[in-house]
């Protein structure tokens, strides 16, 4: 969907939000999602939400990292996103300390369905966010990043691809 003037800023393009809701509506049951680095709020994070709301299932837990931001992502969802609290847990911190504690409060029965990663700038951040998640991606689960060619996710794929049991898909 294209931002209006009512929506906060997003940092995906039209092309990569389509992306990451054909992918959400992929999958049946939608239970778990989290995403690493919400920004604002109005790209990933308002476009997934949506698509929970729309199939009526599913929970998002979003990290951010910088408190100023994270401020302005909450007042933007809230704006954006009436009612928002039904799918929606924000989680203030550094992915590295935020995902560990997540993944202890999580009911060793769950499992992650969704997760995107789309932090820091750092490449290394992705392959330590997926080594932290992986075990706890479902089966058919779906594991996408931002900048997974060029930036932060350089490091990402050619990682995942030398496990025998993962799938890699370069949207370029």
């Amino acid at each position: 969907m294209e931002s209006t003037s009512s929506e906060p800023e997003g940092q995906l393009n039209t092309e990569e939000r389509r992306l990451i809701q054909v992918a959400l509506r992929s999958l049946n049951p939608l239970g778990i999602a989290i995403e690493v680095g919400t920004w604002k709020g109005g790209g990933s994070t308002l476009h997934i939400l949506r698509v929970l709301e729309e199939k009526a299932q599913g929970h998002l837990w979003g990290i951010e990292a910088d408190r100023s931001i994270y401020e302005a992502m909450l007042a933007n969802i809230k704006r954006a996103f009436p009612g928002a609290e039904t799918f929606f847990s924000p989680l203030f911190g550094f992915s590295d300390e935020v995902i560990p504690r997540w993944i202890d409060g999580l009911d060793r029965s769950k499992e992650i369905d969704f997760a995107f990663l789309d932090g820091g700038d750092n490449p290394m951040e992705q392959v330590l966010e997926f080594r932290l998640l992986r075990d706890r991606i479902r089966t058919g689960g779906v594991l996408m990043s931002h900048d997974a060619k060029l930036r932060k996710g350089k490091w990402l794929r050619p990682y995942i691809s030398a496990f025998d049991n993962w799938e890699t898909t370069l949207h370029d």
